[in-house]
Order: C-alpha cells, then structure tokens, then sequence
C-alpha cells in the first residue's frame, strides 16, 4: 500500500510536477516547510513518506520534473545511489550547511548521479525556484545510463531486447529493439528509410525492397503500443522515412 499522503492516491501521483522525499525517521501527516514553499511557487508536488514506496512510483516511469529530497545525514548515500538507479529524474537535494561539504564531491563518488545539484535550506524562493528550472531542463526527452535508455514511461534494457512499460516487459526482437531506439532517441524526428536499414540490417535497402523496413515498423509500433489513446503516433512520410510524434 502506498503512503503518500491523506488527499492523495496513486491515480493522481501523474499530476505532480514534484516528488517530494524526506530522508527521516519520523514521518508524519504534517506538510514540510520545503513542500509549502514548492506549492507557493506554484509547483504541484507529491509527498512520499517511505523509501520503498518512492521506489515503486519511481519504477513506474512517473515523469516528474525533478526530485526533491531532504536530507538528515550523510550515511544516505547508498539510499541515493538506488534511487538514482530507479530512475533518471534529476534529483535536487536540500542539506543542512553541516551537511554541504561532505555532500559536495557526491557526483565524484557516484557518477550514476548525472542530473543532481545541491541546495541549503536557507535559500531564497528565487533561488529554489532556479534550480528546479534549471535541473528540469537538464532532463532531456531520452536518458542512457549503463545499458539502460528511459524516454517517458518507456524504459529500453539492452542486455535483454526488451523495453518495460510501467510494470510489463515487452521483449523485442534485435532489430525491433535497434528500431524502437532509434525512433525514442529521434521523437519527433524525421527518420529517413536510408538510415533506418543502415542502422538496422546494416547495409541500405533499396526502395524496391523495403518491405522488411515496413513489416519491423508496423511489428514496433504493435507491440509498443505506439497510438495515439498512448500519447504517441508512429507515422509514415510518403517516400521519406518515418517519424514517431508524442502528442499533446
């Protein structure tokens, strides 16, 4: 069961633009003063009281803006490490000045933290305000991260073929897996025939004998499930290649 908060459910966790985590041994009903501040600036958060919980919502492939954590201590690392090993959203900590130096060099001792930056509780709301905007934009539309590729709630694992939406596994065959990645890593691209078979079969079909291009596509966007009731579209350019658009 999920702890989150008294007027949330699951259901609404997709209309936070924050995860909000407090490393602490006492969790309680009552709202953080960081939280009250997030709403202030006009952020929509969620509240998560346990670790285990955040880690499920985060495995989901709930697309927040950024993650926010307070911190207690610093014997929290490995606590991050996971956290950050469930999921590419960038993480913004807020440590106590006693906590600043020893959090500093974190990206040194754990280069799995990409998109992280480190603020005090003292600072200013225009100060908070900056850093969760410029944290969001380091968190671009596709993430690779030791094998591992996230592009919404999708998530590509290469040592297995197989992408993960929320909690389903979908194996793909290998050139249906090199395909889904090109087109995630080029959304709302134009993908030209020509470099399709290059990276794909590796050699350049002709256009007489693209038919292989065709049927991997359509077999992509079935098992993906790549509609539009989904939020994306998959679609042919006549004579050109294909383009997969997000919606909305």
């Amino acid at each position: 069961m999920l702890a989150l908060n008294k007027s949330s459910d699951f259901e609404n966790v997709e209309k936070s633009s924050i995860c909000f985590f407090e490393f602490s041994n006492d969790a309680t009903s009552r709202k953080n003063p960081l939280r009250r501040r997030l709403d202030a600036l006009g952020h929509a958060s969620l509240e998560v009281y346990s670790l285990e919980d955040l880690l499920v919502i985060l495995r989901k492939g709930v697309a927040f803006k950024c993650l926010l954590i307070a911190m207690q201590d610093e014997d929290m690392k490995l606590e991050l490490k996971e956290i950050s090993n469930s999921s590419n959203i960038p993480l913004l900590l807020v440590a106590p000045l006693g906590l600043l130096n020893s959090m500093i060099d974190v990206n040194g001792k754990f280069p799995e933290f990409r998109k992280l930056d480190i603020v005090c509780p003292s600072c200013n709301d225009e100060e908070l305000k900056l850093r969760i905007e410029m944290l969001s934009q380091r968190g671009e539309v596709f993430h690779r991260a030791e094998g591992k590729f996230i592009s919404g709630e999708y998530r590509f694992d290469s040592g297995s073929n197989s992408v993960w939406m929320g909690d389903q596994q979908i194996h793909l065959k290998p050139r249906e897996f090199i395909l889904a990645f090109e087109l995630f890593k080029n959304i709302n691209l134009l993908i030209p025939r020509e470099k399709i078979s290059v990276e794909v079969w590796k050699k350049n079909i002709r256009s007489s004998k693209s038919r292989p291009i065709d049927v991997c596509v359509s077999n992509v966007r079935k098992k993906l499930k790549l509609i539009p009731e989904n939020g994306y579209a998959l679609r042919a350019i006549y004579g050109q290649g294909y383009s997969l658009v997000k919606l909305g």
